[in-house]
């Protein structure tokens, strides 16, 4: 029972790294149209207790990992040009498959039964390293005057992060979990 538990929370909190960007990519920044979450509310999560799990799909959870790279979040208010537009269009075109493996692992993982909490952090750290390299990429195209924005809404994006790891971390006890 415990294991399954710490399961079905190392699944929440993947699926926790695609919500904030995931949301915004349903908006669509540039050329985004990604649908979004879709009203997905806990449903594979293992949510829903005592009643019938829902589990993710592989191209669900594949879905929600290249979710992240989505850069409108980080270019929230920021006045753009069509060619940087384009772009940083092709930038985020780039990024998403790389981080949607990072997805399917994480769902391999999870169908084979050896996802422990380290292996689950490891695969959200690396995906998100990958993301904060694409951050790095779209702030080279911007000039200095668009920067200070940009990077105030990283600073924002970083802040959800660890906002949503320390409810993670509250949810499993306080420990060193994801």
């Amino acid at each position: 029972m415990r294991r399954m538990t710490l399961l079905t929370l190392a699944s929440a909190a993947a699926a926790a790294l695609a919500l904030g960007p995931g949301a915004a990519a349903a908006q669509g920044y540039p050329g985004g149209g990604m649908g979004g979450m879709g009203g997905m509310g806990r449903r594979g999560f293992g949510g829903n207790r005592g009643g019938q799990r829902h589990q993710m799909s592989e191209d669900d959870t594949q879905k929600r990992f290249e979710d992240m790279a989505a850069l409108k979040p980080a270019l929230k208010d920021i006045k753009l040009e069509n060619a940087q537009k384009d772009t940083l269009d092709k930038l985020e075109k780039a990024f998403r498959p790389q981080l949607g493996d990072y997805g399917r692992a994480l769902w391999t993982l999870m169908q084979d039964g050896s996802a422990d909490p380290d292996s689950v952090k490891s695969l959200r750290t690396g995906a998100r390293q990958l993301r904060d390299q694409e951050f790095g990429d779209a702030r080279a195209l911007l000039t200095p005057d668009q920067q200070p924005k940009f990077d105030a809404n990283v600073q924002k994006i970083h802040d959800e992060d660890e906002k949503r790891d320390q409810q993670m971390r509250s949810r499993m006890g306080g420990g060193n979990g994801p």
